[in-house]
């Protein structure tokens, strides 16, 4: 075939595909074939978008939001702020997208309490112009990968991925920390998160990374060195006596409070000032299998008085930390190696 004709016979292969994606995209049809099947929401509650109020409780916590001017606020506490509404955002997507990894029948489900859903860890219940739906979220899976759960009015047990309890167990984390305890302790906490629903922490110092992990049964390990790989798979085993370490100091910081805030919405000045334009450190909270950072947490300078200016990105403000938050960082940086 010579150049021209192979040439000729490439421009028409071309225009006839084009052709036949511009009848797809008229038509929703292969020529000649059936309809293709479109991208719709297909999860338990496909319309969970449409929600204007929420309720969320758990034990003897609850908190509601509602959807104001496409804003959601968290009631008694005004803004729900960037981080809250983004966990709320994804929790009703994947309710409308994720469909039931599995369903268990009346039978299966006579005894809701092997599943964790008497009493449900937490509950979820949603006001939409198409009416409330309520859903009752329980135990994992013993793989962890699922979540048992039961929705009001409808027969039986349904299997929901992790990823679809985890971003309300977000909310009820960022929520109770950022409102009830800083009520009761005059501040808002250093961590906006507890550290049971952190699986994954980075400490970023002196231009270094520190990395620390839990394992298969929810020891924390510093991810380089100091733990051992079982067999082929990608598994980590935690050493104890670190671990210990480990938690000790987590335990301290979950406890920790803010000492006066500085500034609620700092500027660049504020931000250079307080040596927070280039924090000398930076902690990252990620939750299980979520690139997103459950929280970000940056210090800087050192005040007159001692304490620690830091940067709760959660809320944007900039406020002091006591000196001994920094000492339990340090701590960590030591048993990582990092300083």
């Amino acid at each position: 075939m010579s150049a021209l004709a192979r040439r000729s016979w490439l421009a028409g292969a071309t225009l006839a595909m084009l052709a036949v994606i511009g009848a797809i995209g008229m038509s929703g049809h292969w020529p000649g074939t059936a309809t293709l099947s479109r991208a719709v929401p297909d999860g338990v509650l496909p319309w969970a978008g449409e929600a204007s109020e929420i309720g969320i409780s758990a034990g003897e916590r609850f908190v509601t939001l509602r959807r104001e001017a496409g804003v959601w606020r968290v009631e008694g506490a005004g803004d729900a702020g960037n981080a809250v509404a983004e966990h709320v955002a994804a929790g009703l997507r994947f309710l409308a997208v994720s469909a039931p990894l599995r369903r268990l029948d009346a039978a299966e489900a006579r005894d809701p309490a092997q599943f964790g859903l008497d009493p449900a860890q937490f509950t979820l219940a949603l006001q939409t112009p198409r009416g409330s739906a309520t859903i009752a979220f329980g135990a994992e899976t013993p793989a962890q990968t699922a979540h048992y759960v039961r929705i009001a009015g409808r027969e039986g047990i349904v299997l929901l991925p992790r990823h679809a309890g985890a971003e309300w167990q977000a909310v009820l984390d960022l929520t109770a920390r950022a409102g009830a305890a800083e009520e009761a302790r005059g501040g808002p906490m250093l961590l906006p998160v507890f550290i049971a629903h952190v699986a994954v922490i980075e400490l970023f110092a002196d231009g270094r990374l520190s990395r620390f992990e839990r394992d298969g049964a929810g020891l924390w390990f510093h991810h380089v060195g100091q733990h051992v790989h079982l067999g082929p798979a990608d598994a980590h085993r935690a050493d104890p006596a670190q671990a210990a370490a480990i938690a000790k100091e987590l335990a301290a910081l979950e406890q920790t409070v803010a000492e006066r805030v500085v500034a609620p919405a700092p500027d660049a000045e504020t931000l250079a000032r307080d040596g927070l334009e280039t924090p000398a450190l930076i902690l990252l909270l990620y939750g299980r299998d979520d690139p997103r950072p459950l929280a970000r947490i940056e210090f800087g300078a050192t005040s007159a008085e001692g304490e620690t200016y830091a940067r709760l990105r959660a809320t944007g403000r900039v406020v002091t930390v006591p000196a001994f938050a920094l000492a339990h960082l340090r701590a960590l940086l030591r048993i990582a190696g990092g300083a």
